[in-house]
């Protein structure tokens, strides 16, 4: 299926379910073992919602830096401090 643009599957195992994303930069990203297969959909759902807000905000960053609003260290800390707020999508679930 697609959500805003990005091709996800959710597959039953033995295990659980299992959450697939295929990235388009990561490629494939597996997030395992969810006790409904709605649970793997919705996650999968806020990942690809926070990754898109954090390449929006990446560009305006990315613009301050060849701007000289900021330097490199400063882009760097910013860049690290948005792609963590996705992983912590992970660590809330």
């Amino acid at each position: 299926m697609n959500y805003l643009g990005q091709q996800i599957e959710v597959l039953e195992t033995d295990l659980g379910w299992v959450g697939i994303w295929h990235h388009h930069l990561a490629g494939r990203i597996e997030i395992k073992f969810f006790p409904e297969a709605q649970d793997a959909l919705e996650l999968l759902m806020e990942l690809i919602r926070q990754d898109l807000a954090v390449v929006s905000l990446l560009r305006v960053v990315d613009e301050w830096r060849d701007f000289d609003h900021i330097d490199e260290w400063e882009h760097g800390l910013v860049a690290d401090s948005l792609v963590q707020s996705v992983l912590a999508v992970l660590s809330n679930s």
